[in-house]
């Protein structure tokens, strides 16, 4: 519960929760009819698919976020049970619903990427916000990451949104992005990322889908799987 950032959701196995429907995978937030909070699921490639550098993307629909919603793709070095976080590498292509954004009225297009990383025993983190010129919420759009030995990057449709150098000259405990990674899709509700920590908060209107149309990881030259 709460996955270290204070979330409000329980994520299920339940097919109300994460389904396969005319060919997209449908992750769908809800609010509870039982009880208080909110279900939702949370899909890894832990394992299963794993890559090292690489053109990873997906075409995704989000859904009004409202305020309180929490989208996310993402990836994780493979090492993580071993190792733990942030020493095995986080790479956020995709997240929406920040406090930020909800405060300046742009939750719905404000787009954020970040990497998350262990640099010299301490806990490093950077990131960028992209602001689209319409909501993203109403039809699918392409979330890409350019991953190569040299550097990272995210863009939204074509447009870029994060760049972060991890060629190991310029940045010299980069490791974590040098190894393999598996990817995740997950619609949180609330959290430190929104700033709503109550069930109050939370306005989205629910239950709330996130539609995946299709993840793709293509060879850039440099990729292994």
């Amino acid at each position: 519960p709460g996955w270290g950032n204070n979330e409000l959701q329980e994520y299920t196995e339940n097919s109300e929760n994460a389904r396969i429907e005319n060919g997209d995978l449908v992750i769908t937030a809800r609010k509870r009819t039982v009880g208080n909070g909110f279900t939702s699921a949370r899909i890894r490639t832990q394992d299963k698919v794993t890559f090292r550098y690489g053109t990873i993307e997906a075409r995704i629909k989000v859904p009004d976020l409202g305020d309180g919603l929490w989208p996310a793709f993402w990836t994780l070095g493979n090492n993580f049970p071993q190792v733990g976080w942030p020493a095995c590498g986080e790479l956020d292509i995709l997240e929406m619903g920040n406090s930020s954004a909800i405060s300046a009225g742009l939750v719905n297009r404000r787009v954020g990427s970040a990497a998350h990383w262990e640099n010299n025993d301490q806990y490093a983190t950077y990131g960028l916000f992209y602001d689209a010129p319409q909501r993203l919420d109403t039809d699918y759009h392409v979330y890409r990451m350019e991953w190569t030995p040299e550097s990272v990057k995210t863009f939204v449709d074509g447009a870029k949104v994060w760049e972060m150098n991890i060629d190991p000259v310029n940045c010299g405990d980069c490791t974590e992005f040098h190894e393999p990674h598996f990817m995740i899709l997950n619609l949180a509700v609330g959290g430190n990322y929104t700033g709503i920590l109550g069930t109050d908060g939370i306005s989205a209107p629910l239950p709330a889908e996130m539609r995946v149309d299709y993840v793709r990881v293509y060879d850039n030259g440099h990729t292994e799987m």
